[in-house]
């Protein structure tokens, strides 16, 4: 029988498939592209587009980023999170989906103390690493207190960082769950995982395989699965209200005002040279003092007056009684 020559593809797919079922590797699938677009995968209200194994919603009304991240998950739906891109071919669809223009995607790096560093953070909790999908605008990302990134309209799908307390709209992420869906290729004898971006095959136990296919165990042979995993204790969510506006920029006071984090909000104070009520503060003036000395003078004029009259009013004796029974009578 003559020797079949495969090409270097065909190799080292032939190479992953064996080390696969002599392992007892679980697989992983990754939906993101694949997924075929049908009806009823996506919620049919609020104008959801199904791209592979998501559901995206473009929301128009410009927000800050934290903000973003809050609505996707409060009031859009329980499970969406500001999109996560990890493709360039979902980074198409998004970017086409978006309308080519500034929008917010769900990278950021407020959580990071040292925001000139930042460690970049998508919005399920993942860092961002080296070996991720990643396409920034050439320069960028360049620190400077810029931590949160958006798609920019002049940079044609390529991201941005820009500070969290800018306004833009968004898109919201809503990953479809093959395994609930019977949507997945996992061997009816294994066990099929949702991850968010795809799924996970594992054989049952007493078989073995790599998920997609899975064999009994042969009597006496010793199972090779690796032990499951100890699952990471889930990450605390992030709450608006627990984040210092002041020190992750997500406040809206005057460049030249001061910031200071009250509670679960802040307050702005015009800074010494300058008045307003913080949200916008303009240089003061000789003709800006005039006019508060004037209209300190009104108000104080007004309060005396307010005394007098009511001084005036104590003056005038209260009519008793008997006084009112007279007048009835004279009437």
């Amino acid at each position: 029988m003559p020797a079949v020559r495969l090409s270097r593809r065909q190799e080292a797919l032939l190479v992953t498939t064996l080390c696969l079922l002599q392992t007892g590797w679980s697989a992983h699938w990754s939906d993101k592209d694949k997924t075929p677009v049908q009806k009823g995968l996506c919620p049919e209200e609020g104008g959801w587009t199904q791209g592979g194994g998501s559901c995206y919603r473009v929301v128009d009304t410009p927000t800050q980023w934290i903000m973003a991240e809050y609505l996707c998950r409060e009031y859009f739906h329980a499970e969406a999170i500001p999109v996560k891109i990890t493709s360039q071919e979902e980074n198409d669809f998004v970017w086409k989906l978006a309308g080519d223009r500034d929008v917010w995607i769900g990278l950021q790096d407020i959580s990071n103390p040292d925001r000139d560093i930042g460690v970049w953070q998508w919005s399920d909790g993942t860092n961002m690493t080296r070996k991720m999908y990643k396409n920034w605008y050439p320069g960028a990302p360049n620190g400077g207190g810029e931590s949160c990134a958006q798609f920019w309209e002049g940079g044609a799908g390529t991201w941005e960082d820009t500070e969290c307390r800018e306004e833009y709209p968004f898109i919201c992420e809503l990953d479809i769950d093959e395994c609930a869906k019977g949507l997945d290729k996992c061997s009816r004898k294994a066990i099929c995982e949702n991850t968010g971006d795809g799924y996970e095959c594992e054989c049952a136990i007493g078989y073995e395989g790599d998920g997609f296919t899975c064999e009994k165990e042969k009597p006496g042979q010793e199972s090779k699965k690796k032990k499951p995993k100890a699952k990471k204790p889930k990450k605390p969510e992030r709450s608006y209200k627990d984040l210092d506006k002041c020190v992750k920029g997500l406040n809206k006071c005057a460049p030249q005002a001061i910031c200071e984090n009250v509670g679960d909000s802040y307050r702005c104070t015009c800074a010494m040279g300058y008045v307003g009520d913080g949200f916008t503060c303009q240089r003061d003036t000789p003709q800006l003092r005039e006019q508060r000395k004037n209209q300190k003078a009104e108000e104080q004029a007004k309060e005396e007056k307010a005394e007098e009259q009511a001084k005036e009013e104590e003056k005038v004796p209260e009519k008793s009684e008997k006084d009112v029974e007279d007048a009835k009578d004279e009437l």
